[in-house]
């Protein structure tokens, strides 16, 4: 009986021993704990969801900055945009005609100091702007820097066939 409980008080101070030096280890590694990448994931939550109503007021200005100050946004059948500048150019009198489907699917890096976002969009016809209805998908991959997400790519595409390729 007593080899018993020195044997599982040995298994008990050993579990612990390895678990605090792997909380250790993950604390100089960096690693979040479950607390602070809870609120990473926060944070990205309620920067997308500040971004979305940027989006439905077509304020393109408000729109490039939840972006970093050199991003990539590669919109379908348009040149490459580089700055926010150039993203707010191209949108201007646009932006507000996008639509999110569904709520996006947001993925997190495992320290969750990177994320991508994805999911679906739509446009609907407006003939008076010589806007056609298109169908699309997107993804977006965002940095965290302290308590700040930005976006640093932006991808979409459109389900229009003259984009696909046979």
């Amino acid at each position: 009986m007593k080899q018993t409980i020195a044997l599982l008080c040995a298994c008990v101070v050993g579990s612990v021993t390895i678990l605090g030096c792997a909380r250790t280890e993950a604390a100089l590694l960096g690693a979040p704990t479950a607390q602070e990448a809870a609120r990473s994931r926060e944070l990205l939550f309620a920067r997308f969801a500040a971004m979305a109503k940027t989006i439905e007021a077509g304020d393109a200005a408000g729109f490039v900055s939840f972006y970093v100050d050199a991003p990539v946004h590669l919109p379908p059948g348009a040149p490459r945009n580089t700055s926010q500048a150039e993203i707010a150019s191209f949108l201007e009198g646009k932006l507000g005609i996008y639509e999110i489907d569904e709520p996006p699917t947001i993925v997190f890096s495992d320290d969750a100091s990177l994320a991508y976002v994805y999911g679906e969009y739509r446009i609907e016809e407006n003939p008076e702007k010589g806007i056609e209805a298109v169908n699309g998908r997107f993804v977006t991959i965002w940095q965290r820097d302290g308590d700040t997400w930005k976006c640093a790519v932006d991808i979409w595409n459109s389900s229009d066939a003259k984009f696909a390729h046979h």
